[in-house]
């Protein structure tokens, strides 16, 4: 019981040092949108509506934070395939009606994080699902569209 209690403490620690770091990031490092559909992260289910998700590349992680729900999700290192286009973005995987965030790119960079597939996506993919690519084009001051 005692170690118990003292794995979760520790769990609990390296959390709030993780959060201390991600909260701190540069804003630059950060997206702010509005997703207008439900989306999972890890198994935390995020119901539409606005959100940061805060990008870390020197831990390579990424935190996704909403009104009521915060989420840390390991994540690779990623450039862009055009230097052309530097808005911010986000980018999802859907099957059926189940979106899964997949990419973070922060606004006037050309690098930016993929997060790892959690096993609800694993596992729809390991049974043949294909993915339907969603971008979601944050412009400042413009409503946020999702562009398949």
């Amino acid at each position: 019981m005692k170690h118990t209690i003292l794995n979760k403490l520790n769990m609990f620690g390296a959390y709030a040092l993780f959060a201390a770091c991600c909260l701190s990031a540069q804003p630059e490092n950060s997206v702010v949108a509005n997703v207008p559909f439900d989306f999972m992260v890890r198994t935390q289910h995020f119901a539409a509506g606005s959100y940061t998700m805060i990008v870390d590349i020197p831990k390579s992680a990424v935190l996704v934070r909403g009104a009521e729900d915060t989420v840390f999700s390991l994540s690779i290192g990623t450039t862009r395939a055009s230097h052309g286009d530097l808005r911010a973005k986000l980018i999802f995987n859907r099957y059926g009606d189940r979106y899964f965030l997949s990419e973070v790119w922060p606004a006037g960079r050309d690098d930016g994080r993929e997060l790892l597939p959690c096993k609800a996506e694993q596992e729809l993919a390991r049974n043949g699902a294909k993915p339907e690519i969603v971008a979601l084009l944050i412009s400042p001051g413009r409503p946020h569209t999702p562009a398949h």
